[in-house]
This record gives structure tokens, sequence and C-alpha cells, in this order.
């Protein structure tokens, strides 16, 4: 499998894998810690870039819509441990996934994250070709999804149980953490835990994915490997242009997977719903 690091320390590095990439038309194996350890050897605060390696890849981009109200609803509530448990699990099944399917981990962004696969050994001693890497990161976008809508569930079901709890024990907890019990403000925490417009569990958040193929630099720049270039800024625009529950994916993304039998929607875009920066881009296609 291929495994990407996600922070490199000054004085040493954080175990990971060998990350696989191709160059000059064969594989080159740099094992992640050896390569950085190397690259910032004697130098502190500047901007580091090894080789890079200019490959065909497919970029993924996912986003939660709807999250940074979620997580001010809890922390007006005195519960931003809820939010930091379910990013953690969202970050742990992701990268299951993404993992699962090939690929590699690049960043996590807030509740945002960015993976990419293709021209990769996958483990088996075998090249992965571009429309193979394109095609694991259409199924690793669906299987996520589908984790996503469970995951969502789950979060729901635990708040809903524990909103009753806090209800039950909250003069307790009021006393407790801020050393007063003032009837009114009793009562004013107790209207924010019943009133509909404060409880989390009426708040709609989805997955959102954007997802484009095409040739991006992928080197380590200063602390981590990642991949740059218009191709990466298009994923993440489409990702952007994606509305609830979207998986997006660009042209050049739906030529590789075209004989692969997935329900696509063709979008077209003009000037009325235009992706920013890239106004020239006509359509993409939608996942089903």
């Amino acid at each position: 499998m291929s495994h990407n690091i996600d922070v490199l320390d000054q004085n040493g590095i954080l175990e990971s894998e060998k990350l696989l990439l191709q160059g000059s038309g064969q594989y080159t194996i740099k094992t992640a810690a050896a390569a950085a350890a190397a690259a910032t050897k004697d130098i502190d605060n500047q901007l580091i870039l090894t080789e890079t390696y200019k490959m065909p890849i497919t970029i993924v981009f996912w986003d939660i819509s709807g999250f940074s109200k979620l997580a001010r609803t809890f922390y007006e509530l005195d519960q931003e441990q809820i939010v930091l448990e379910f990013l953690e699990k969202y970050y742990r099944i992701a990268r299951q996934v993404i993992t699962k399917n090939n690929g590699v981990w690049d960043k996590a962004i807030g509740d945002g994250i960015m993976s990419w696969f293709g021209s990769f050994d996958n483990g088996h001693n075998k090249q992965e070709t571009a429309d193979e890497g394109a095609l694991d990161a259409i199924n690793a976008a669906i299987e996520l999804r589908n984790s996503f809508k469970l995951l969502k569930e789950e979060l729901k079901n635990e708040w809903s149980s524990r909103r009753i709890s806090l209800q039950e024990n909250q003069p307790n907890n009021l006393e407790k953490n801020f050393g007063f019990d003032t009837t009114q403000q009793i009562l004013g925490k107790k209207k924010s835990f019943t009133n509909e417009q404060n409880n989390p569990s009426s708040i709609d958040f989805d997955l959102k994915c954007g997802i484009n193929t095409g040739a991006a630099r992928v080197c380590l720049i200063y602390n981590q490997f990642t991949a740059v270039g218009t191709n990466v800024n298009i994923a993440s625009r489409l990702q952007e242009f994606a509305k609830i529950d979207q998986i997006v994916i660009s042209c050049s993304t739906e030529r590789k997977i075209r004989e692969k039998h997935f329900m696509l929607r063709k979008i077209n875009i003009n000037s009325s719903n235009s992706i920013k920066s890239f106004e020239d881009i006509d359509c993409c296609y939608e996942i089903i």
C-alpha cells in the first residue's frame, strides 16, 4: 500500500511507511522519514523543496458542509468534546478507506481532507496506471460517503442520549463548572438545551467531494509530501462547487472511468454557476 506522512518533526520524523513514486519511467522507493531527515538537516524555518515527480494522478478533496454551524452549536452548549470525537472517527475511517483503495493521505485541513491516487505500487508488485487510480478514487469517494452517513447518524443518536442526561443533571453541572447556582442562569442554560434552534440534531451536515485527474508535481515541501499544480486546484474547486452529499468529478476523470458502469449525471456549467478561477470549464459530472 502507498501511504503519506502527515507531520515531520523538526527534531525527528514521525514513523511512516515507504512512499512509492514513479519517476523517470521507474519506481523510486523513498522512505518518508529518511528523505525528510536529509532535507531538513541543519535547516530550520525555511521552505524546503526536494526532488519532484511529475505524474498523472487523481486528486480528491472532501469537505463537510454545515460543519462550522454544527461545531459552533456544540461550543455554545459547552460540548466541544463531541465534535472532537466525531472528527477523530471521521479521520480514522477516511484514512482506512483511502489506504484500502491504494490512495495517499495528503493532509487534513480543518474538516477537509486531501488525497491522491494512481502511479503507485499497489502493494502487490503491480504498477498502478492513471486509469486505475481514477477508479480507486471513485470507489474511495463512494465508500466514504456511505460510511459518513452512518457516522452522521451515530453522532445524532449519541447527542440525543447525552442531551437527556445533560438536562437531568444540568443544575449540578453548572454549579460544578461555574461555581455558582443562579436560578436565571440555570434556566437560561436549560432553555438552550431544549431550544430546537440550538439542537445539533436539527442541523444538516453532509460530505462534499471533488475529484480531478491530471498531471501534478509530487514533492516534499518543508515538512510533508504533497501534490501541487493546476490539476490539484481544479479538484479543490470542484469540491467547493459540489452541493450537499455530492461527488463531483471532472471530464478528465470521467473519461478514465467511462466504461466502468457508474451512474453519472452531467452538470452543465455556465456564467451563473461557474467554477472560480476555472471559468473555461463548461461541464462536470456527478456520481449518483
